[in-house]
């Protein structure tokens, strides 16, 4: 079987490493451009990974770096039918799934959890409520979890409490309800902080 090229399928390049696509959404964010540095933070990759990607990503015309002397800010290059026509399309449709999944888990909340948090990669933490025990919120948020699945792309593993559970644990110092504490996004109704008194 032959090889297609580059030419036939560019966004094989664009799309070849990690990097490179935390690269673009990162600059999603910064229309005006980002320090190579900055850019690295904002990507969350190495400073080096990040370089490399910058210059992959220039090879293809994707980005552009711009100004003179050390300080070069980095930008998509939106002269580009790649950008302009495709990518900033995929990554603003990104953003709007990533919003309405996060809606459909708040709504899953506010109907039949306590809280709900959103930590780490994709772990979810519900704390039952009084009205609803933790077996049936089990069974609702398996079924849930299933559908999100499907209609976003999006693996969640899902943890419930009930809160002297969630009590119990914190107090035997779990880390990763400490880091749900700490770095969580709230989805409602009650905080977690709320969801322990």
């Amino acid at each position: 079987m032959k090889q297609k090229s580059q030419f036939f399928s560019p966004l094989d390049a664009v799309f070849s490493a990690p990097t490179h696509t935390m690269v673009l959404r990162a600059l999603m964010e910064f229309p005006h451009g980002l320090s190579g540095r900055a850019l690295a933070r904002a990507a969350r990759v190495n400073h080096q990974a990040c370089a490399l990607a910058v210059r992959r990503l220039e090879a293809l015309g994707v980005v552009r770096r711009q100004g003179e002397g050390r300080t070069r800010l980095v930008t998509l290059d939106h002269r580009s039918h790649l950008v302009h026509d495709l990518l900033l399309h995929a990554f603003r449709k990104e953003k709007s799934l990533r919003e309405s999944a996060l809606g459909e888990i708040r709504q899953l909340a506010s109907r039949h959890a306590l809280s709900a948090t959103l930590f780490g990669g994709a772990n979810l933490l519900l704390v039952a409520g009084e009205t609803m025990g933790r077996q049936v919120l089990m069974g609702t948020a398996e079924g849930f979890r299933q559908d999100l699945a499907r209609k976003f792309g999006v693996s969640l593993s899902v943890t419930v409490l009930s809160t002297r559970e969630l009590q119990m644990r914190l107090e035997m110092g779990d880390m990763g309800l400490e880091r749900a504490l700490k770095e969580g996004i709230e989805l409602g109704p009650k905080s977690l902080r709320a969801a322990l008194q």
